[in-house]
């Protein structure tokens, strides 16, 4: 288990529970988010659940949940990416 969730990771959490899924499915991504950390396979799995339960909403809430997933998750990589270059002082 890990100890420290990034901010972007917090963000993503908040997200979850924000999301039109179930109380299970939202409660099994926030787990394996807190568990396990962000990574490319989860946030695919997060997203193709997402479109797959809120097909018969009105597309635009369900663009704008996957909009705000999406622009989470790159923060997430950018933070990441960008992490490299304070370590190096550069």
């Amino acid at each position: 288990m890990r100890t420290k969730l990034s901010p972007q990771e917090r963000q993503l959490i908040k997200l979850i529970d924000q999301m039109p899924l179930s109380a299970e499915n939202k409660q099994t991504f926030s787990d394996r988010l807190a568990n396990d950390g962000f990574s490319e396979a989860f946030g695919e799995e997060l997203r193709q659940k997402l479109l797959e339960d809120t097909q018969d909403q009105d597309n635009l809430i369900r663009s704008a949940h996957v909009t705000k997933l999406n622009n989470t998750i790159q923060r997430i990589r950018l933070t990441r990416q960008t992490g490299g270059f304070r370590k190096h002082g550069g």
